[in-house]
């Protein structure tokens, strides 16, 4: 079983969902400055992001190179409504990506 993620911009009722990733979704919370990778690459611009044109670029080439992810246009990939039970929810608020976990996620 995978650690889900979801990709917001904002938060509460007008936040804007973005897409979502299947399997390691703990790692955008978990990267460090220096890693060559694409993937790496775009974690670690999703963590960072000052703006939203920023964070939605970062985010829209992380879900385009990872098999697992899901776009707006694929419809919701979850068997749950919303992203309460999601294992991590990366919104873009207040200038910032904000990490949610489970024990959090009612604040998304």
């Amino acid at each position: 079983m995978g650690t889900r993620a979801d990709f917001y911009v904002g938060t509460g009722s007008q936040a804007e969902w973005l897409g979502s990733l299947a399997m390691d979704g703990y790692r955008i919370d978990e990267m460090e400055e220096g890693g060559k990778t694409p993937d790496y690459k775009a974690c670690w611009e999703i963590k960072t992001a000052k703006t939203e044109v920023d964070y939605r670029t970062a985010v829209a080439a992380l879900l385009a190179i990872n098999d697992d992810a899901t776009l707006p246009a694929h419809g919701w990939p979850w068997p749950w409504d919303n992203s309460n039970t999601t294992d991590y929810v990366y919104a873009f608020v207040d200038g910032e990506c904000k990490t949610f976990t489970e024990e959090r996620n009612g604040q998304i």
